[in-house]
């Protein structure tokens, strides 16, 4: 079984000298376990990034052939970086996990994930089992933010945010919606493809702050809202930049 893990990253160059070696072992130890293939790789997806997020991945590239760098020509959003990954790794592997780069996903589930996908399941959904580490903001606009999705898309699966399995068939049907503004947690759930759960408690960030202050958050449920009413209504909503554009790839 040949697995991608797909990790789109934002400046990160404060978070990638300490969390890209744990990815890289973590898929080392499941060669080393005979659990997946040699051929399996770890993706870093530079999202347009001006910091040193790109030379980190360099580095990591450098000191491990397992890590594939693709460097996006411009900032696209997590969405789209996390979609050029995964169209890449389709290629090659027979399922794909993503997460973030700041490792607050807990890796060591996606044993389960994998062992669920053996057992037929085409889609692997990581969920937070609680947020009682939150700040009160978190934990209020996180609440409206699912509670909306649940009306845009009554199959969304509430605390599942880009922590998930999805095996060569899904990544495909993901194809069909490229031209258009989308939210993946709840795209992918739209798909009524046969799909487990695993359960995990969110970790603290390795470092640095998060990205999503109020304003992005209110844009990403609103847009992701609209996305997906008009999805449902037949009516897609067209991105403003179609295509993303790879500046470079190291593999």
């Amino acid at each position: 079984m040949v697995v991608y893990f797909v990790i789109p990253c934002y400046y990160d160059d404060d978070v990638l000298p300490s969390t890209g070696p744990v990815f890289l072992s973590k898929l080392h130890t499941l060669i080393d376990q005979s659990v997946i293939d040699e051929d399996s790789r770890v993706i870093f997806v530079n999202d347009g990034s001006t910091d040193r997020t790109w030379e980190q991945i360099e580095h990591l590239h450098e000191d491990d052939p397992h890590c594939i760098g693709i460097n996006l020509s411009q900032n696209v959003g997590e969405q789209d970086a996390t979609l050029a990954g995964l169209f890449y790794a389709n290629v090659y592997a027979d399922c794909c996990i993503t997460m973030d780069s700041d490792l607050q996903d807990d890796i060591n589930m996606v044993d389960q994930m994998i062992h669920l996908f053996a057992q037929g399941n085409e889609v692997v959904f990581g969920v937070r089992k609680s947020r009682k580490k939150d700040v009160l903001f978190e934990k209020v606009t996180s609440k409206l933010f699912y509670i909306v999705m649940r009306i845009a898309e009554p199959r969304s699966i509430p605390n599942h945010s880009s922590f998930r399995l999805m095996s060569k068939r899904t990544i495909e049907w993901l194809r069909e919606f490229s031209e258009i503004s989308f939210f993946l947690p709840v795209l992918v759930a739209s798909f009524n493809l046969p799909y487990s759960i695993v359960y995990y408690d969110r970790l603290p960030r390795a470092a640095g702050l998060s990205g999503y202050n109020f304003k992005k958050r209110l844009k990403l449920g609103t847009n992701a809202f609209l996305s997906h009413i008009a999805l449902r209504q037949g009516h897609p909503r067209k991105k403003a930049a179609s295509n993303v554009k790879i500046q470079q790839i190291l593999d």
